[in-house]
This record gives structure tokens, C-alpha cells and sequence, in this order.
């Protein structure tokens, strides 16, 4: 099953990646119709993720898997019928884009809520919480650091 499922994996990375390895492990799960992961779906879905990050067809990197390359792209709210990724699913560098992409579409004028808002409407994320926005702190954070907003956003 191992050549079945990592053809699998690569799939969804390529389709939807950067992804949580937890996102792809559910859609495996789905495709192959198995309600929960027990040790037997466990260990042949990490031996094939790690047969592919080992030949180096696949990158992970803090639980995020892509093809080597891939580019990050904002893929906010999934729309209608789909359950919003969770904040711990979505990887930084799109929190992080969200946020740089916020801000070039109002030129940089806006208030800290307002933009919080909107960042969460952009993912689904009906309310706040305290993940969320320690998410969103951190996101604006790497940001200022890399010198791609202004610093007075890390305040």
C-alpha cells in the first residue's frame, strides 16, 4: 500500500500544499474509507511520508509538508460546505501573506482591529480566540522582522 499511499500523499501536496501532514493524513483516511487512524494506518501513512521527504519529493518543515519549490499562496476560506482549516493548520507563511496582501490592498491605512477582522474573515474564523490571536501577533511579527510591513505593526 505504501506506493498507492504516497502517490496519495503527493497528490494532496501538490494540490493543496503547503498542508498540515494531520490534513493529508484525513484525506488519506477518506480515500481509503477508515474512520480513524489507528497504529497499523499511522505507520504505513509516516513510513510513505518518510520514503518521500527521504528521496526528497516532499519538504517538512514544523509539521507542514510541500513539494520542494512550492510556492505559498493565500487559500483563505475553502468556501461554502468545507470546514474552515483550523489556525494550527494553516501554515505561517500564508498567515503571513494574508496579512501583507491585507495591507497592500488599503495602502497601509488601517487599524490593527479592522485588519485582525478582516484576516479572520479572509481563513472563515468567525471569532476570536486566544490561538488565533497569538497567531495573528506572530504572523505580524516574522513580518516586521523580515522588513516586509512597517514596524509600528508589532506594537
Amino acid at each position: 500500500s505504501r506506493p498507492i499511499i504516497s502517490r496519495q500523499i503527493q497528490e494532496i501536496i501538490e494540490r493543496d500544499g503547503p498542508i498540515h501532514s494531520e490534513v493529508v493524513l484525513r484525506a488519506v483516511r477518506r480515500a481509503w474509507s477508515v474512520g480513524r487512524a489507528g497504529d497499523r494506518i499511522w505507520g504505513a501513512f509516516n513510513q510513505a511520508l518518510h520514503f518521500l521527504v527521504r528521496r526528497g519529493e516532499i519538504e517538512e518543515s514544523d509539521g507542514f509538508l510541500s513539494l520542494p519549490g512550492q510556492r505559498v499562496e493565500v487559500r483563505g476560506d475553502l468556501g461554502a460546505g468545507v470546514e474552515p482549516r483550523s489556525v494550527d493548520e494553516v501554515p505561517p507563511q500564508e498567515l503571513q501573506l494574508a496579512i501583507q496582501r491585507l495591507l497592500e490592498d488599503v495602502a497601509g491605512q488601517v487599524e490593527r482591529i479592522e485588519l485582525l477582522t478582516k484576516w479572520r474573515d479572509l481563513f472563515g474564523w468567525r471569532r476570536a480566540g486566544t490561538k488565533i490571536d497569538i497567531a495573528f501577533q506572530e504572523a505580524l511579527n516574522a513580518l516586521v522582522d523580515q522588513k516586509r510591513i512597517d514596524p509600528s505593526w508589532s506594537e
